[in-house]
């Protein structure tokens, strides 16, 4: 069954371009089902299309040589432009190598390729297709689109929903926040299959990332950062700590943090700050990209409402939707010396925004010392608080702060 994703509008967007689109994203998101998704549309259009998966060795082998791909291209389909879908380019050897030919040979057709973190480990990828590639990035599925599968209702409507529908609303809220977005988890029917579907996808990822592409010697301690990092998912990272602690050095815990972002597992934010002798520096946060994934290396797959780790759920959840609202420079949270914080820092055309979360009611009108902190110390002329309460925007002398309903 196909869950609508917003990146479908993208690539189609895109197919215009002659700039390979190319599309990255963990194991299970979701990419070969988008491509193959675009691949019918394009083909309903009268469009013709090819598609290899180098998951099928018959497919591998057509990847001899650049050269060899547009002849077997061109024996099948003629001269003319075709839609070419390459699924898994991962297992290609010098990926970006051969994707940096494939665009130099000045071939008519259009290139739509996939692939998972590991492409990005395995080599830099980047480089080689600096102005030949537009990369677009598949994450499990956000509230936005989880929201619309389960009631086909855009997100714009969620607090009307809300309103008619308290219950309805809550539970859509629990099941996302404590099994998160993956497709196969979305699309699973009782909690028990939910389950085995997070264990498939943990175990999938420690045996084919983990261990076959940075072979992880430690395994076990390897699994305790995950579990310390689910545990303390929006807390302060202190590196040293957690080395002691592990019994790992610096370096190698550096090189699990980096394989742990690059397969899009967590996101690391780091501190805000101008006048790094006046502030808090270099101790970041970490995030998970799905909350699912998050809950079951903790061994909590309880609801939502129930737990007493609701704060930390709450604030990756915001987490999430600022991520998947692509901020043009970034996100940072803001931490001084005396423990002065703001959850999240944007910066925009506009200025600087801050962005506070509150897993409770709060009155409007009521605006922490925290924010306030930051509105006066870097002039900032709008804030944000997001938490269980009233939607209102509220006006105090030249700042407006945003009150918003769970929902940024």
């Amino acid at each position: 069954m196909y869950i609508q994703r917003n990146a479908l509008d993208q690539l189609k967007r895109h197919l215009s371009q002659k700039e390979i689109s190319l599309i990255l994203g963990p194991r299970q998101s979701g990419k070969t089902t988008l491509i193959l998704k675009l691949k019918e549309e394009l083909e309903k259009q009268g469009k013709r299309t090819a598609y290899y998966n180098l998951d099928r060795l018959e497919d591998l082998e057509l990847f001899a040589t650049q050269k060899n791909l547009l002849e077997k291209i061109k024996f099948e389909f003629g001269e003319e432009k075709i839609f070419v879908f390459i699924d898994e380019i991962q297992r290609l050897k010098n990926a970006g190598l051969f994707l940096k030919g494939l665009f130099d040979y000045l071939s008519p057709h259009k290139f739509i390729v996939t692939g998972s973190g590991s492409l990005e480990l395995k080599e830099n990828i980047v480089e080689p297709l600096t102005g030949r590639k537009k990369v677009f990035y598949l994450y499990p599925l956000s509230f936005e689109e989880f929201f619309n599968y389960k009631t086909a209702k855009k997100l714009k409507d969620f607090l009307r929903f809300y309103q008619f529908n308290k219950n309805g609303a809550e539970r859509l809220l629990d099941e996302y926040l404590v099994f998160g977005g993956y497709p196969k988890v979305v699309l699973a029917k009782t909690t028990s299959e939910k389950q085995e579907v997070l264990q498939e996808i943990y175990s999938s990822y420690l045996e084919k990332d983990v261990k076959a592409l940075l072979g992880v010697e430690k395994d076990l301690i390897y699994q305790h950062l995950l579990k310390y990092l689910a545990g303390e998912a929006g807390s302060l990272f202190k590196k040293s700590e957690v080395s002691r602690n592990l019994g790992l050095n610096i370096k190698t815990l550096n090189r699990y943090l980096f394989l742990l972002e690059k397969t899009y597992v967590i996101k690391i934010v780091r501190p805000f700050y101008k006048n790094p002798t006046k502030e808090l520096v270099k101790t970041p946060k970490v995030y998970f990209l799905d909350l699912g994934l998050r809950n079951f290396m903790i061994s909590r797959l309880n609801s939502f409402f129930q737990r007493d780790d609701r704060g930390k759920i709450f604030e990756n959840f915001v987490f999430r939707q600022i991520l998947d609202k692509a901020p043009m420079f970034g996100v940072w949270f803001w931490r001084t010396e005396t423990s002065t914080e703001v959850d999240f820092i944007l910066q925009e055309k506009g200025g600087i925004l801050p962005i506070e979360v509150k897993n409770a009611r709060v009155e409007v009108g009521t605006v922490g010392k925290n924010i306030l902190a930051f509105l006066t110390k870097y002039r900032a002329k709008k804030a944000v608080i997001v938490h269980w309460g009233e939607e209102k925007i509220f006006k105090r002398k030249d700042i407006i702060i945003s009150y918003k309903k769970i929902i940024l």
